[in-house]
């Protein structure tokens, strides 16, 4: 089963809900839905190749030289230009710097979707084949924000779950609530940079309208 969704319409907090159901999430997060994926030190099973020991983070580096995406508290200013080549392996890429930068440029957006997704399809078949084979249980959720945008995926699964909403204001106004440090036109080019949550409905199965609080979308998780 794939569960995915637009961003900021609770398809993470869905797929909580079914873990509690003891169904196994599979993750092909993609934080803040930038596609490169960081590890949540809260949460282990994560995928984590955004670090200067993984091939994908050089590639990230290189593709973007020259563009502010690093974290600015292992930038060594003073000696910046002449340090920089050399400091860059060994810092943290800044998602909301690389995001303002992607989700504002379509070309720099694939740019870096086509450096990523090649590793977050190899990753995610292997979690997927582990789940299927050697798992406890009889379903298994692979939670995929970009699922229909990446066009790749969807033959993997026999149904598919959208998490949407029926007001694009009440996603706006989630999406400023859970990143405040975003002013309003960076969290519209985010919901901008993705396929229509209309689009996303006609394509799925099975669609979970979370327009409510918490206890309304379990109820509907349960139902599904």
């Amino acid at each position: 089963v794939a569960l995915t969704g637009g961003i900021a319409t609770g398809k993470s907090t869905a797929a909580q809900m079914f873990l509690v159901l003891v169904i196994i999430i599979v993750k092909g997060q993609i934080i803040n839905n930038i596609p490169v994926m960081i590890r949540d030190k809260n949460n282990p099973n994560d995928i984590n190749f955004v670090s200067p020991k993984d091939s994908v983070y050089h590639k990230i580096l290189k593709a973007f030289e020259g563009k502010d995406i690093l974290k600015e508290e292992s930038t060594n200013r003073k000696n910046h230009q002449h340090q920089q080549s050399k400091n860059n392996y060994n810092k943290e890429i800044d998602r909301l710097k690389l995001g303002a930068i992607i989700f504002n440029d379509r070309t720099e957006r694939k740019k870096l979707n086509s450096i990523t997704h090649s590793k977050i399809l190899s990753v995610l078949l292997r979690k997927l084949l582990r789940s299927v084979f050697f798992g406890v249980t009889d379903i298994t959720i692979a939670d995929l924000p970009l699922l229909f945008e990446s066009g790749k995926l969807s033959w993997l699964f026999g149904i598919t779950i959208c998490i949407t909403v029926s007001d694009p204001i009440i996603q706006l106004d989630r999406l400023q609530r859970r990143n405040p440090e975003l002013p309003q036109r960076e969290c519209q080019a985010r919901i901008d940079s993705q396929m229509s949550l209309n689009i996303k409905q006609h394509m799925a199965d099975i669609i979970i309208i979370n327009d409510g609080d918490l206890e309304e979308l379990r109820e509907q998780v349960e139902d599904v």
